[in-house]
């Protein structure tokens, strides 16, 4: 197993699975998997921080909205 694996894994002997466990789907949401960003997550407690859902809907219908097929 690499070295980075072991190092998140003993994470969970400080901070418990729960929490990390919380930590790594927070890390993989803004798009990392670094062991420093992890350990950077739990030592500021942001692995609780939920990040709101917005739901925009869809684009309204409009002459000057162009679509995927302009751009090809």
């Amino acid at each position: 197993m690499p070295a980075a694996y072991m190092g998140i894994l003993s994470l969970a002997k400080r901070h418990g699975s729960d929490r990390l466990n919380k930590a790594c789907r927070k890390a993989l949401h803004v798009g990392t998997q670094s062991c420093t960003r992890i350990k950077n997550i739990l030592a500021l407690g942001l692995e609780e921080e939920t990040q709101p859902h917005l739901d925009l809907g869809a684009l309204p219908e409009h002459e000057n909205v162009r679509g995927s097929g302009y751009y090809n």
